[in-house]
């Protein structure tokens, strides 16, 4: 029986352990080889509203900053002088595809199933990452940073490699000011950030301008990168930048997918709890997240709402999550045929691949509480009348597609949901399925 314990206890110890090198890699990840004078500039600029407790977590951030800006001075200096000019005279030839709808929405699965279109080129994770050198740093860097990300996405186990499709936005906050994502440092301020580079309610002339030239630089750098195949980009952000995109590339492509309500509350609620664990240099109370997970929502989704109108005729599809689960390969085919897109024949067998390889993926589950239920209808009433998604009643059970594999518990389910830390069992509740989206 001794032994019994002192070999539980070290499994518990090894999972701490496990998951606190997982969260110093994500770290890493989330910090490393960004721009070190923006870095340096935020922290300085917002040090009053560092709690004391995360001091610390802002000088590793800072010193993490220094160690890989020096790193990669070299490549740095050699790309803008073997790449800058041609940076500069760069043309899109075809105006971007962009991927938009809320964060857990499906987002994520579109995006790295339609990249498996080899016409297509896309921003990639070590190109958010280390954008500024990562042309020269191909292959002297990329192999280093990857022995340094953590193997899956701590929110959902979506696996991380270096050369997978990811959202341009995370080298935007790497770069500059001028990006919601700072609000994973700041989360006090998220509602500051998402006014200013969100809805860009907030910002000067001057401001926008200098937003429009560094996220045009992210691009032009993608897509030189990727031999400039047409760009298809994921960024939930975008969802509420419809006139900015427009006003840049009258001609874009725009792919919506939206979810069921109460599965993206539940989502999104796990993935701020998850992310803003490591990242976060103040404290914030789980109700300002909820508060804040609900306005955004409603904010952005009301703003896209309107905004689709300025979109031609031709350039908009809307597609509905759970069909686009239930049927992958069919959604696809729509999506192609109804943008006018080429080569879905040619690159179905990708497609189909990709599709299998994912089978297997285990998603997370919640249970909801009437609480939460009442909250979200009252928050988001438009969106199930927008979707024509079903509220639920007090005792009504929805539930999302079965788990393909057995799931585990979330510690982070909606606490009203549960009487105790672990039970699942209190009746009248609404059950959720979360996919890596």
């Amino acid at each position: 029986m001794h032994e019994q314990r002192k070999l539980k206890g070290s499994a518990i110890i090894g999972m701490k352990s496990n998951r606190r090198v997982r969260s110093i890699h994500y770290f890493v990840a989330f910090t490393g080889f960004g721009s070190f004078s923006n870095n340096v500039r935020h922290i300085r600029a917002h040090w009053r509203h560092i709690d004391p407790g995360y001091r610390r977590r802002a000088a590793l951030s800072a010193g993490l900053h220094m160690l890989t800006a020096a790193a990669g001075l070299p490549f740095r200096l050699a790309e803008q002088v073997a790449y800058g000019r041609q940076l500069e005279a760069t043309r899109f030839h075809a105006a971007p595809i962009f991927i938009i709808g809320h964060w857990r929405s499906g987002t994520t699965y579109l995006h790295n199933l339609m990249c498996r279109d080899q016409n297509f080129g896309y921003v990639s994770l070590f190109q958010t990452m280390a954008n500024d050198l990562a042309i020269l740093g191909d292959r002297a860097i990329k192999p280093i940073a990857q022995q340094w990300i953590p193997q899956f996405r701590p929110t959902d186990n979506v696996e991380f490699t270096m050369d997978q499709p990811q959202e341009e936005e995370h080298a935007m906050v790497r770069l500059s000011p001028y990006s919601f994502y700072h609000m994973c440092c700041f989360p006090r301020q998220a509602r500051e950030y998402f006014d200013r580079y969100v809805m860009f309610g907030n910002s000067d002339d001057d401001e926008a301008a200098a937003w429009r030239r560094q996220y045009i630089a992210v691009l032009k750098k993608a897509y030189v990168a990727m031999d400039e195949r047409r760009l298809l980009l994921k960024n939930p952000v975008n969802t509420a930048r419809i006139p900015q995109l427009l006003d840049m590339f009258p001609d874009a492509k725009f792919i919506h997918i939206y979810r069921n309500p109460y599965d993206v509350f539940m989502s999104t609620r796990n993935q701020y709890f998850k992310t803003l664990d490591i990242t976060r240099l103040q404290n914030v109370s789980d109700a300002e997240i909820e508060d804040n997970i609900l306005h955004f929502y409603r904010k952005m989704m009301q703003h896209y709402v309107e905004d689709r109108k300025r979109i031609p005729a031709g350039n908009l599809i809307e597609i509905k999550f759970e069909d686009f689960e239930a049927s992958p390969i069919a959604q696809l085919e729509r999506i192609y045929r109804l943008l006018g897109l080429p080569h879905f024949a040619a690159a179905r067998s990708e497609f189909a691949d990709y599709v299998a390889g994912s089978a297997n993926y285990c998603k997370n589950r919640y249970k909801l509480s009437e609480r939460t239920i009442e909250k979200v209808n009252t928050a988001w009433s438009f969106a199930f009348d927008q979707w024509g998604y079903r509220r639920a009643g007090d005792t009504t059970a929805v539930e999302g597609p079965a788990p393909r594999s057995k799931p585990q518990p979330q510690r982070d389910s909606d606490p009203q949901a549960n009487t105790g830390n672990t039970s699942y069992t209190e009746p009248r509740l609404v059950t959720m399925s979360e996919c890596g989206a």
